[in-house]
């Protein structure tokens, strides 16, 4: 992990689960990040948890002729009550804006690999 001059080593523990029901899959990870190697004081502690649900379904705009799936996304970035009052609430804050924006990043690549995904097998059938 890494921004300008901070950076750190971590250990992520990620948990993830895939629900199918007849309407819909749900996916749905759990990663806890903690830091191993400090290369900057301000990353010192720094613990947080980003809980994520993905889930597809059958869009309403769909018709027997053109079937629509619609993909939703959710992420929840947390961090634990000791790193917030190390930090504080302008260090917290700074972190959770580049948190975000490196998450939004991440939830774009695989929006992107999902719509291609979509379209070579959709290009395959036709």
């Amino acid at each position: 992990m890494h921004s300008n001059s901070a950076r750190a080593d971590a250990n992520m523990n990620q948990v993830v689960r895939r629900y199918i029901e007849p309407d819909r899959d749900i996916v749905i990870a759990v990663v806890s990040v903690s830091p191993t190697e400090v290369k900057h004081k301000m990353l010192g502690g720094l613990r947080y948890q980003v809980r994520s649900y993905a889930v597809t379904k059958r869009s309403s705009a769909s018709t027997p002729e053109r079937e629509v799936s619609q993909l939703q996304c959710c992420s929840l970035i947390s961090f634990d009550e000791e790193t917030e009052a190390k930090l504080g609430s302008d260090a917290i804050r700074s972190l959770t804006n580049f948190l975000i924006v490196s998450l939004a990043a991440k939830m774009q690549g695989h929006q992107d690999c999902i719509e291609n995904a979509l379209m070579d097998h959709a290009l395959l059938v036709h």
